[in-house]
């Protein structure tokens, strides 16, 4: 698992000025045609983390692709990315 920044170094199409917006029925919305790294925002031009990244790593237990909070981290969100 990688944060934003971590996925978008991967990629030299993250941020490289080539950003769109894309129009639809339920409004606009800032669009990076070669990033495929999602924020927690659905956005693959924003910066806001995933929940898993803003707690202390070790309140979570991986398995494969899914990850939860412990029992004792049940204020943040869990789930599977």
């Amino acid at each position: 698992m990688l944060t934003v920044a971590e996925c978008r170094a991967l990629y030299a199409g993250c941020g490289n000025g080539d950003t769109v917006t894309l129009t639809t029925p339920t409004g606009s919305k800032q669009y990076d045609p070669w990033c495929p790294c999602w924020d927690a925002d659905s956005s693959n031009v924003g910066t806001k983390e995933l929940a898993v990244f803003s707690g202390d790593a070790s309140t979570y237990t991986c398995t494969g692709i899914s990850c939860t909070a412990s029992s004792s981290n049940t204020g943040l969100a869990s789930g599977s990315t």
